[in-house]
C-alpha cells in the first residue's frame, strides 16, 4: 500500500512564536493522524518539561498547541519508518515548502527537531551544532536546531545524548523565544 502525503496535515496559522518541525510523520503518527504519537518519541515530554505548555499534552491534542502560539510542520509528508526511507528530492522539496511556510506565515522561530531537519532547513549539511542557525533566506523567520525527541535518536558526536541532555537544548531554547 503507498500512502499519500496528502491525507497528512500540518499544524499552522498566521503568527505563529514557533514552528516544530520534523523530518516526517512516523506509522503510528500517520495512522493516527497525530504528531510524535510513538510512545518512544519524547516530543510532548520535552515540550512541557521545557516550558512552552502547561501541562504535557497527549498526541492528540496536538491542536491545542495552536493556543500557545505554536504550530508544527513536517519537512516531508510522506510517512516512513525510518527518516533514511527518505530521498533527497523529497527533503529538497520539504526544505522549499518550508520556506514558502515561513514567508507566508511568518513565524518568529521555526525549530528543526534533529540535526538531519536542521541540515535540510539551513541548507548546511555540515551543521553539527545545536542552537540558533540563523535567518532563513528571504524571510525574518530565525531557525533553532534541537536534539531530536526520538526514541531512535540518540547520538551526537559519536556519544550518546541522555533525555537530560536533550532537555537542556530545549529548555535553553524556550528561554530565546521567550525573551526575543
Amino acid at each position: 500500500m503507498h500512502l499519500t502525503a496528502s491525507v497528512w496535515k500540518q499544524l499552522i496559522s498566521n503568527r505563529l512564536d514557533v514552528v516544530f518541525v520534523g523530518l516526517n510523520p512516523g506509522m503510528r503518527s500517520f495512522a493516527t493522524q497525530c504528531f510524535y504519537a510513538h510512545p518512544t518519541n519524547r516530543f510532548w515530554k520535552l515540550l512541557h518539561e521545557a516550558g512552552f505548555t502547561p501541562r504535557q499534552l497527549l498526541p492528540e491534542e496536538h491542536t491545542e498547541l495552536l493556543t500557545w502560539k505554536i504550530g508544527l510542520h513536517d519537512l516531508v509528508s510522506r510517512p516512513t519508518v525510518s527518516g533514511n526511507e527518505l530521498s533527497p528530492v523529497e527533503y529538497r522539496l520539504g526544505q522549499e515548502t518550508l520556506l514558502a511556510v515561513a514567508r507566508k506565515y511568518r513565524p518568529k522561530w521555526l525549530a528543526a527537531n534533529g540535526l538531519t531537519a536542521g541540515q535540510w532547513l539551513s541548507g548546511d549539511k555540515k551543521v553539527r551544532e545545536y542552537g540558533e542557525w540563523g535567518v532563513l533566506p528571504e524571510t525574518a523567520t530565525r531557525l533553532w536546531i534541537l536534539p531530536s525527541s526520538s526514541g531512535r535518536a540518540g547520538s551526537y558526536r559519536g556519544g550518546s545524548l541522555t533525555y537530560a541532555d536533550k532537555l537542556i537544548e530545549w529548555k535553553r531554547f524556550y528561554d530565546i523565544v521567550n525573551h526575543s
